[in-house]
This record gives structure tokens, sequence and C-alpha cells, in this order.
């Protein structure tokens, strides 16, 4: 009698060592951890395993390495594989995150929806945001005493708003708490509201029918002075005196143009200047306008862009300098063909003309224009500048920091590169008391939105010092 042959039908099975997903930094050896495969018939077979591995950890990226292998009757294991993602290390050791997370950002209200000020009389960082959905938002503010972050009160609006727009943070310093002004916008209206210690308060009447986006400053004395856009053709301007709103004179665009984006400032002599895109609605190009108003009349004082023609300034950030009262702006500036070619250029604004601040800023470090708000700028209790920009390499966004010197009248090296898995954008820029640098950028990964606080406690030992 003849044994009847059994066919092998039964293919092997492989079990990967190690784990499924491997991150490293880039510049690391990648050593692969492997598998193992068993077969019914063949029993071990993990010596005829064929590995394909394509990692380049000199190269950021996510590389896919596999594993097959037969047995002797033909049958090919199921595949398996893993995932390695090679990430471009953080450069500084200083940066750490400020406690936890504050919030998840709802995917749609990631746009320019977060702000942040600081308090110098009380050494405390203020930060505001949108929160909830397009339908039914609200708003919300927390601050930072150096060890723990503290939701004052509930939500700034009264009941959830109906659609969503930024909040407008801004401290008075002549007030005994630093008390917070907070703008924000409910259907058509601005509601102004303060921080009193124990509740959100209306410190002011509301400003009605303000639609589009808008901005306000407050001048020396507290004071507010309010702007805003309808239909992107006209901005409206109107402050308040200690008693009632004065409605100041509003700008045309023109025939087929109209504005974006407009930021405010006052200036040492508390009337207010304005910074806003110009858009040719013919061509869709647009440029950055300056406008000074002068107690009675507003007066252009022409554009940021180095060449019309050819650049064209694409974010930008706008304070006020406690020690001349004078304007200064950070922005970026691009090319309008080859978006590489991304300068950083800060002035200040003094008797009717803008005049830039030292030279060599960023150097050959990359701007990332992604976002409306790249760039950051703060001026410390020396009178020093830092500035934040986003920074692009390998399909990774992080922020690189640079300041500039008062003493040695120069900006330093770019420095302090901040990275963190995934991209970080729109930072939002201060320094404290003691020198110390935070940030507050928008953390994407593909898994999550979210705000984050990061703070480099070694920030003025790594830059000038002052004695």
């Amino acid at each position: 009698m003849v044994d009847e042959l059994i066919e092998d039908t039964t293919p092997p099975v492989i079990t990967l060592l190690g784990d499924a997903v491997v991150t490293l930094y880039q510049g690391e050896i990648y050593e692969d951890a492997g598998a193992t495969a068993l077969d019914e018939e063949d029993g071990d077979l993990t010596e005829d395993i064929v590995v394909v591995n394509p990692v380049n950890s000199a190269i950021a990226g996510e590389y896919r390495v596999t594993y097959d292998v037969n047995d002797t009757a033909g049958n090919a294991a199921v595949q398996v594989t893993r995932t390695v993602m090679v990430v471009v290390p953080p450069v500084a050791s200083c940066w750490e995150v400020l406690r936890s997370p504050i919030l998840d950002i709802n995917s749609s209200l990631r746009k320019e929806n977060v702000t942040m000020v600081f308090d110098r009389n009380l050494n405390t960082d203020y930060i505001a945001w949108t929160e909830g959905t397009i339908e039914r938002s609200n708003y919300y503010v927390k601050s930072f005493d150096g060890y723990e972050w503290r939701q004052l009160g509930e939500t700034l609006n009264d009941t959830p708003l109906s659609s969503f727009s930024s909040v407008v943070l801004k401290l008075d310093q002549q007030m005994f708490y630093g008390i917070s002004l907070y703008a924000y916008m409910k259907d058509t209206n601005i509601a102004l509201k303060y921080w009193n210690g124990a509740i959100w308060d209306t410190l002011y009447t509301s400003v009605e029918n303000v639609s589009d986006e808008y901005d306000m400053v407050l001048d020396s004395y507290g004071l507010p002075l309010l702007l805003w856009m309808n239909e992107n053709t006209q901005l409206y301007f109107i402050k308040y005196n200690g008693s009632e709103w004065i409605h100041l004179p509003s700008l045309y665009a023109g025939d087929n143009a109209s504005y974006r984006n407009p930021v405010l400032a006052t200036k040492s002599d508390n009337n207010a200047l304005v910074v806003t895109e110009h858009v040719d609605n013919n061509t869709s190009i647009n440029h950055t306008i300056a406008y000074d108003y002068n107690g009675t009349a507003w007066n252009s004082i022409g554009y940021l862009e180095s060449d019309i023609k050819t650049r064209q300034v694409v974010c930008r950030s706008m304070i006020v300098s406690h020690f001349s009262g004078d304007p200064i702006i950070a922005y970026a500036e691009t090319d309008l063909i080859d978006q590489n070619n991304t300068t950083i250029h800060v002035k200040s604004y003094s008797d009717g003309q803008w005049s830039s601040i030292g030279a060599g800023i960023n150097g050959l470090k990359r701007v990332d224009i992604s976002s409306d708000e790249c760039i950051s700028l703060f001026e410390d209790n020396y009178g020093d500048l830092s500035v934040a920009w986003q920074y692009e390499e390998s399909n990774q966004v992080g922020i690189f920091t640079q300041k500039y010197s008062v003493e040695t009248l120069s900006w330093e090296e770019p420095t302090d590169l901040l990275s963190d898995e995934g991209n970080l954008t729109s930072p939002k820029l201060i320094i404290d008391n003691y020198g110390d640098m935070h940030i507050a950028a928008l953390h994407e990964t593909e898994q999550s939105n979210n705000l984050k606080v990061y703070h480099c406690p070694q920030y003025n030992d790594l830059n000038v010092s002052h004695e």
C-alpha cells in the first residue's frame, strides 16, 4: 500500500520583533530589530527571510521596511512591515513645554485664533483662544504665573457665539493689576471686557454695526482705539476718550481694490498707525501699505516692500516700544516667483518714516510662509528686540529665534531652533522679566492639533547678557 502524498498549502508565519513603528532622529544609526518565521513543515525559516530596508537616516522622512519568506513548497508568508520615521532633531536643548498643552484645537478653528501677551508688572503670561465649532464657539483666557496655567473665569462671551473671530488681547499697564482688555466680536458688535481679579466685567459700551476683521490698541493712557473693516473695501476707526467713542476718518481702498489683514498701532503722540494689505482686485496682486494719522487726516507713507514689482510681504508682527513709544514692525518679504528667496526685516517708525533696525537677520535660514502669522516680535525689559519665525527643512516646520542687542546694535545669528514632532506654526513670542523666552505655537501632527507653550530658561545665557 502506498501512502497518499499530502500537499503542503500552509504558508509560514512571520513575527515582527520590536515595535511596528520606530522613530529616530536624522543622522542616528538605524539598527533593525528583525523578525522570525516559522512553518508547520519546514520549521524555523528565520534565516530565509528577505528583508528590504530602504531607511536612510541622513534624510528625514517616512520609510517602510518589509519582511517576506517562502517555504520549500513555495507558500508565501503574509508580508510584514515596519514603519521607520526619521525626524529632524531639536537643535537647542533649552526648550521645554510649560506644563501640559493648553488646549485641543478643533480643526475648523485652527487659523489666527490664538493670542498671547505678557504682564511686566506681574511677570505673567496671558493667552486667549477660540474653541468649539464655527456654528457654536466660546472665548477662553488662561494665565501662567511661572508654576501653573489657570483659567480666568468661565468664558469671555456671555452666551455661545454663532460665529467666531480672533480674540484681541491687550494689557493696560497703567492699572494696578496690569488689567487686561479683551475685544471679541459677537454678531455685528465688538464688546470690551476686563478681568477685575474675580470675574469678567464690561468696561465700555459695545461698539455696534461692526463687520469683518478688526483690531484694537491701547494708547499710553490705557484708552482703546478700534479698527474694523467693512466688506474689505473700507477701514473704520473709533477712539474712546474716557466718556464716549469718537469716530476718526475712514480709509477707502479705491475702485477695484480691497484691504486685508489690517493691524493697528499707536505712536508716541498717541495718534494711530495702520498697516494693511492692499489688493488689486483685477490682478489679485497685493502689497502692504502703511497710513499715518496726524490727528486730523490719514497720510499714506508708502509700501513696505523693497520692490513692489518683484517682492511681497507675506506675514508681519507689529508692537509699540515701551521705551520710545514708536511702532516697530517685523515682516517676512518673499520673491513673487521664487518663494525660497524670503527675507525678514525689522523697522521702526518715527518722524514720518521707516528706519531699518540692524542688518543680517535670518541669514541663510529658510523662512516658511505657510501661515499668515509666520513671525512674532517682542521687546524685552532692556529694549532688546527678539523675533521668532517659522523655519522649514525636510518638510518639517519649526521655529527659529533671533535677537537684536541695543548694546552691540546688531542681530545675532539665528539660534535656539524649536522643533517638535510634526509642525509648529503661528508663533507668539514673549520674554519674561528674568530674560527667559516663551513661545506659544500651534502644534500639528497626524493625530491631533494642539496649542503648546514652550519655555527656554537659558535664553539670557545663550545671548547677550546685561550687567
